[in-house]
């Protein structure tokens, strides 16, 4: 479960499956978790941290997230964790890169090649580009949020990453993907 007691998203239990399975398995094997110090803990992360940033900050969260249910299940009586900042193994990465004009151009034009021809694929690319959602928001869009007549997405409180429910424009172009989309896959619950 998540800090507010709601289960996890699929996509996080496999990403987490996967951290321990390939991480924390092979650094701390079959260990009793209250043996593990956070020496230890800290010089794990701190060698992940190196290789990749960004992935020691996951594998942190999801220790903790261990430590945590263990506690409550009084399977250990503290943590390792207890005065480790997640600032102390690695800053957070910054999301600052942007495509520019002459990439987006580019990208474009490749779509629009005759080559490229009419796919999913293209349709995909070019709805993430024209409704700057994310991706998985519309790899897994079901065509009950979509109102072409008024133009516009509204995704779903349980679908939407802040738990808010979000409503995008629609342009002209990404309306015309959509009906296209319709058209190659009718009576399809999904875009």
């Amino acid at each position: 479960r998540n800090a507010k007691g709601k289960p996890l998203k699929p996509t996080t239990v496999r990403q987490w499956s996967g951290l321990i399975e390939k991480r924390l398995l092979p650094a701390f094997g079959n260990r009793p978790a209250a043996k593990i110090t956070r020496a230890e803990v800290r010089e794990f992360l701190e060698a992940v941290a190196k290789e990749a940033p960004v992935l020691s900050l996951r594998v942190l969260e999801c220790m903790r997230r261990i430590y945590t249910f263990a506690l409550s299940r009084e399977k250990v009586t503290t943590t390792p964790f207890l005065g480790l900042r997640a600032s102390e193994i690695a800053a957070p990465a910054m999301r600052q890169r942007w495509l520019t004009h002459d990439e987006l151009k580019a990208i474009v034009q490749a779509l629009d090649d005759p080559a490229m021809g009419v796919s999913d694929v293209r349709s995909f690319i070019l709805l993430i580009l024209l409704t700057a959602a994310r991706h998985e928001e519309v790899l897994s869009a079901p065509w009950s949020e979509f109102d072409l007549t008024a133009r516009r997405w509204r995704i779903s409180v349980a679908r939407h990453k802040g738990g808010r429910g979000h409503e995008i424009p629609l342009s002209t172009w990404a309306v015309d993907v959509l009906v296209e989309l319709r058209a190659r896959h009718p009576g399809a619950t999904y875009i």
